[in-house]
């Protein structure tokens, strides 16, 4: 948590050489296990929040990073940010999308169910057509209208199954 505080505000972590920069010991531990001698660590933010981390490391050496070395990994952090900021939206643009069209398919059935509902007054044509379309229409493996009595038994007075089920 301390970290991610520490990248949330926008802040590069530069080291030259992790035995030297005076880390916690956790940290040498770990990049040790990546055999990382020096690296440049830039957040990647999606607006104000913390999404990942850009980590540049030199593994032979320690090095010494120049001013534009880091000036570098800051500018590419930023754009790689908003990249991730684009895909996101995207990917919440094309969600909103299919959820519009399946809205507007669903009222498209919709109405051409209650269409050939319309077209009889006799309660078995209406459960049975609509049971065959909604079945259809929403390619299900099976529609049923079930009817209860008043002891809250009951019956199934309508049925369509799709091919190849019972």
């Amino acid at each position: 948590e301390q970290d991610a505080a520490y990248y949330q505000q926008g802040n590069i972590q530069v080291t030259a050489d992790i035995h030297q920069a005076g880390l916690q010991a956790y940290h040498v531990a770990v990049w040790e296990q990546f055999q990382i001698q020096g690296q440049i660590i830039a957040p990647l933010l999606t607006g104000n929040d913390l999404w990942g981390l850009l980590c540049i490391h030199q593994c032979d050496r320690p090095r010494q990073w120049q001013a534009e070395d880091v000036q570098f990994a800051a500018e590419i952090a930023v754009e790689l940010g908003v990249a991730v900021q684009q895909a996101q939206f995207r990917a919440q643009t094309h969600l909103q999308a299919v959820a519009l069209q399946q809205a507007a398919e669903q009222q498209w059935i919709l109405f051409e169910v209650v269409a050939k509902i319309r077209e009889s007054l006799d309660l078995d044509v209406i459960f049975k057509t609509t049971t065959q379309e909604v079945c259809q229409l929403l390619q299900a493996d099976r529609v049923a209208v079930y009817r209860f009595y008043p002891d809250w038994s009951g019956e199934f007075v309508a049925e369509s199954v799709a091919p190849g089920w019972v």
